[in-house]
């Protein structure tokens, strides 16, 4: 899980922790299944209050259409 991952550096916010971490474990997803986990703990971090920024939801839809490609092939 994502939470595991979450390491703050001295000058990090928590917004930016969570989308380091977050931006990690897609890059590492190697499954659809994965991913949709990480997207899971993406939607409950946000009902917490996380506001991720906007490149964390096009990395997500690039490693879905990446992941989908190769599960086709």
């Amino acid at each position: 899980p994502v939470s595991e991952e979450l390491l703050m550096g001295p000058d990090m916010s928590p917004d930016e922790a969570y989308a380091t971490a977050f931006g990690l474990a897609i890059e590492r997803a190697d499954s659809v299944t994965d991913l949709e986990s990480v997207g899971n703990e993406i939607r409950a971090a946000k009902e917490a209050g996380f506001v991720p920024p906007k490149s964390l939801s096009g990395a997500y839809r690039a490693k879905m259409r990446e992941l989908a490609d190769r599960d086709l092939s």
